[in-house]
C-alpha cells in the first residue's frame, strides 16, 4: 500500500492571502498593510511586521485602529534567503499576518538582487579569465542564481500559513521616448516599481 501520499475529504476552510501594495514614498503603504493585516487576522490576533526602514512602522504603535503590533527589525544584508529566515521566525512567533516594509531593499539593497548580480559576473569573468575564455554570456548568465533565489522567496511567501503583505517602493522616472496620440515624441513621467521585473502584484 502507498503511503506517500494523503488522500482525505475536501473541507472548506479559510486560506491566507499574499498582498503586494506599491506606491512612492509617503504614500500610507505602511499603516494601509497594517490595518489591511489586522482586518485579515482579526482583533486579538498577533500581526507584525518586518520592518526594514530604520524603525519607521513604530510611529503607528500607539494607533488604536490597529490595536497593536510586534515589530522585527530587519537589516542589511537583505538577500532573499534572509527574508525567508525572517519570514518563518515571524510564523514561529504566532503572528497571523506579516508586513515585509519594504520588499523593495530585496532587490536594490545592500545583498539584495542587483549586489548578488554584480558578485555573480565577477566570479563568472574570473571564471573565464582562468580558463583563458571570453565569455560574452555574463550579462545574461549572472542573473541566474539571484532570479532562482528571488523565485524560492515569493514560492515560500505564498505558501506560508499566515497572511503575508509586501511594500513595494515606487520611483518617478522619465521616459524620453514616450509618444503623444498624434506620434509624435512627448517625454512622460511613469511611476517604477522598485523589485525583480519578475515579481507578481495583486
Amino acid at each position: 500500500m502507498d503511503n506517500e501520499f494523503n488522500i482525505t475529504t475536501a473541507v472548506r476552510k479559510a486560506s491566507p492571502v499574499s498582498v503586494f501594495i506599491q506606491g512612492v514614498s509617503g504614500s500610507g503603504k505602511t499603516y494601509s498593510a497594517l490595518l489591511l493585516a489586522r482586518g485579515l487576522a482579526g482583533p486579538g490576533e498577533k500581526i507584525g511586521i518586518i520592518d526594514t526602514e530604520g524603525g519607521r512602522s513604530l510611529i503607528y504603535a500607539d494607533d488604536p485602529k490597529i490595536g497593536g503590533f510586534e515589530h522585527m527589525r530587519f537589516e542589511a544584508p537583505f538577500s532573499p534567503d534572509r527574508f525567508i529566515r525572517a519570514a518563518d521566525a515571524a510564523v514561529k512567533a504566532g503572528w497571523k499576518a506579516i508586513i515585509i516594509d519594504s520588499m523593495s531593499l530585496e532587490h536594490d539593497g545592500e545583498g539584495g538582487l542587483l549586489e548578488m548580480a554584480d558578485l555573480e559576473a565577477e566570479r563568472l569573468e574570473e571564471e573565464a579569465h582562468k580558463r583563458n575564455r571570453e565569455n560574452k554570456a555574463i550579462s545574461q548568465t549572472k542573473w541566474t542564481k539571484p532570479k532562482l533565489a528571488h523565485k524560492r522567496l515569493l514560492n515560500h511567501l505564498c505558501g506560508l500559513p499566515v497572511h503575508v503583505l509586501g511594500c513595494f517602493r515606487e520611483t518617478l522616472t522619465t521616459d524620453f521616448d514616450a509618444k503623444d496620440e498624434r506620434g509624435n515624441k512627448k517625454p512622460a513621467t511613469i511611476l517604477t516599481v522598485v523589485a525583480e521585473k519578475n515579481t507578481l502584484f495583486s
